[in-house]
Order: structure tokens, then C-alpha cells, then sequence
């Protein structure tokens, strides 16, 4: 697979966006990667976090954790299909819930995973802190530059 950017002239390359771990981090051209939000610099529940979800991994077979840099998911979707993958993500974030009810993260469940984020992270809030730092860098708001 061909690596992102290539094959693009330097002035192409210069106006490439990234957006990484659902807007968590963001990055122009080829500059290094920023946090874009607050919540995001606070990471010390991810310990606590990944130790829950091992707990669940090791009694859910066919599960697995997955670690980010600054989220973490389990994902049970091979066994969602019976009832206990899905009577362990139902327990995993009632527990879940308590544990960090005061850490600026959100909980997200669905029908194939439980995912632990930052607080306000999406790829749409990460696109947003892009276009506001692109205003603030060329004077110029992306309607104007149409």
C-alpha cells in the first residue's frame, strides 16, 4: 500500500490533514501529531481501565483489548452472538460508569464493543480544532477560502 501523501508535490502534501484515535490527535502537512483537546491530556485512568477490560477479555472467549495511545476498546463482537459477551459488556460498564464518573472520558457501548475515550473526542470535533487552527494560522475561515 502506498504510504499516505505519496506522490503528492510539496505544496500538495503542505495541505494534507490527519485525524487519529476519533480525533484525539490531529495533525497538518506533515507536522508532528497534536492533542486537540483538553480532556485528552489527562490519561492516568487508562491503566485502571485496560485492567478492567483484561479481566472481561480473559472470561470472554473471543475478545480482545485493544489500547491506543489515549483510548482503549474491548471488542467482543466474535461473541456477541450469545449472551455472554453482551451480559459482560453490560457489566463491564455498569463498573465502568462508577469507576470514572469523575475522569473527563466517555463511555461508549455498542452491540460489538465498550470504548473508553476522552471526553468531546470525534473525528467531527477533531475536524472542527483543524478548520478553527486553519482560520487562526491564514486570517482566512474555510468559507471564505472557497
Amino acid at each position: 500500500a502506498a504510504a499516505a501523501g505519496e506522490g503528492l508535490s510539496a505544496a500538495q502534501a503542505v495541505r494534507l490533514w490527519g485525524l487519529a484515535e476519533n480525533g484525539v490527535y490531529a495533525r497538518r502537512g506533515g507536522g508532528s501529531w497534536e492533542l486537540t483537546s483538553q480532556a485528552a491530556q489527562e490519561a492516568s485512568w487508562l491503566e485502571q481501565v485496560e485492567e478492567m477490560m483484561c479481566y472481561f477479555e480473559e472470561r470472554t472467549p473471543e475478545s480482545r483489548v485493544e489500547r491506543r495511545d489515549r483510548t482503549i476498546r474491548w471488542s467482543y463482537e466474535s461473541a456477541a452472538n450469545g449472551p455472554l459477551g453482551a451480559q459482560h459488556a453490560s457489566n463491564l460498564v455498569e463498573s465502568l460508569e462508577k469507576t470514572l464518573s469523575n475522569a473527563p472520558v466517555e463511555v461508549l457501548w455498542d452491540a460489538a464493543a465498550v470504548e473508553v475515550r476522552p471526553h468531546g473526542s470525534s473525528s467531527g470535533l477533531g475536524l472542527m480544532h483543524q478548520l478553527t487552527s486553519e482560520e487562526a494560522l491564514t486570517g482566512v475561515s474555510p468559507e471564505e477560502a472557497e
